[in-house]
């Protein structure tokens, strides 16, 4: 087994509160073990070079988990769009608009 290297860089990005929850609620369903942990299963996924401690079958299924990931993000986040009044209040415009 491989000594990992210490992981002491940090990256810091801002989420509206719906992004958070989405986030959230795809680290729980995923059994990420944390927020950190998936934005950095995300990184080495999607990565040209990844570390050496990271063989090519572990990266393989961390990028399917992230794309995996991804797209619930995609579809949650529509679903909490349409969700809202506005939305409701649209689709209700464009249903009279077409009868």
């Amino acid at each position: 087994m491989s000594i990992r290297e210490p992981k002491n860089k940090t990256i810091s990005f801002r989420l509206s509160d719906q992004e958070y929850t989405v986030a959230e609620q795809i680290c729980h369903q995923q059994s990420f073990e944390s927020m950190s942990h998936f934005a950095r299963c995300a990184v080495l996924a999607y990565s040209e070079n990844p570390p050496g401690t990271v063989d090519a079958a572990e990266l393989a299924g961390m990028k399917r988990r992230v794309d995996a990931v991804m797209k619930q993000i995609a579809e949650l986040t529509k679903r909490v769009g349409t969700d809202s009044a506005f939305e409701s209040e649209k689709q209700t415009d464009r249903l009279e608009e077409q009868n």
